[in-house]
């Protein structure tokens, strides 16, 4: 297994299509199909479950994305810091991508605009968890990012450190739990306190992002959740699926999320819990290139139409 072959999966991911993804990649379709059976086989088995129309995650595909993202954006931004340290950045625009949901969808669709108006070489996408995006911005080796913070209409106060600059996308409150498919809950309609007091919240670290964090432990208190018990090293829809599939606990979603629950899951509303939150452009102060003012103005765009 190497980065090709994560960099492949990653994209049909994405796709949901090998036809597409192969498109995308530049690369004929019986090649690619071949480096995912390569995958699988090194993996010990389907990563994906295959249909007349496309194709779906399997649960050990699920598991799959969440480590692969990270290693692919590593290997990304490894290189792009070294280009920057030796005077050879390229001209280009490095972009994070929200991991998920219909948020996904839309920045998709507004990358696509961007396409069309600049060299394709322009725009290069990093599959970095929403989670370290603030940092890579300030470091340089992202251009742009998408993150969640605390707040209604804009970022809560001191959601992102200095020399950032953000830009509130959409309101996207958390407000319902992730289960797996088949739990005996799943048929429910709603979830109390009383039905996931017995599972542990599957959270991120507090250190990556201390004020969601805060906010999303003090709403599941004031909820009914009196003993809240955290699993953490966890921080998105994806990167929680294993501890939700495995049936060891739950995690809580934006509604953008719940909308396209991972596969394997169902999204379920949580009573009287409500996170107010939303999904935030950030880009560094000051950065006034072409790429990046149309980019944040394509984004904008996008997500104004379907409000």
């Amino acid at each position: 297994m190497d980065l090709r072959h994560l960099r492949y999966f990653l994209a049909v991911v994405e796709e949901a299509h090998v036809g597409r993804a192969a498109r995308r990649l530049h690369v004929s379709q019986p090649a690619l199909s071949q480096q995912l059976r390569d995958l699988e086989h090194a993996a010990g088995g389907p990563l994906f479950t295959r249909h007349a129309k496309g194709m779906t995650l399997t649960a050990a595909g699920e598991a799959l994305v969440g480590p692969a993202r990270i290693a692919v954006a590593s290997a990304a931004t490894a290189l792009a810091e070294v280009r920057l340290a030796s005077g050879q950045a390229e001209d280009r625009l490095v972009v994070g991508l929200p991991e998920t949901g219909t948020a996904f969808e839309l920045v998709r669709l507004a990358l696509g605009e961007l396409d069309a108006r600049f060299s394709p070489s322009v725009v290069q996408t990093s599959g970095l968890p929403w989670l370290h995006q603030p940092q890579a911005v300030l470091r340089g080796s992202l251009d742009v990012g998408f993150c969640w913070s605390a707040g209604l209409g804009k970022p809560a106060d001191g959601a992102y450190p200095p020399g950032m600059a953000s830009i509130r996308l959409c309101d996207d409150p958390g407000s319902d739990a992730l289960i797996p498919w088949d739990h005996p809950l799943a048929e429910r309609e709603q979830l109390g306190p009383e039905d996931l007091r017995d599972l542990p919240l599957g959270l991120y670290d507090r250190t990556l992002h201390p004020s969601l964090h805060d906010v999303i432990t003090s709403a599941a208190r004031q909820a009914g959740f009196h003993r809240v018990m955290l699993a953490e090293g966890v921080g998105s829809a994806s990167a929680s699926a294993p501890l939700v599939l495995a049936r060891t606990g739950w995690t809580l979603v934006q509604k953008s999320v719940a909308l396209q629950p991972p596969a394997g899951t169902r999204a379920i509303p949580v009573k009287n819990l409500r996170v107010d939150a939303g999904l935030d452009l950030i880009f560094r102060e000051g950065d006034n290139r072409k790429s990046v003012v149309g980019l944040v103005d394509g984004v904008r765009r996008t997500f104004a139409q379907v409000q």
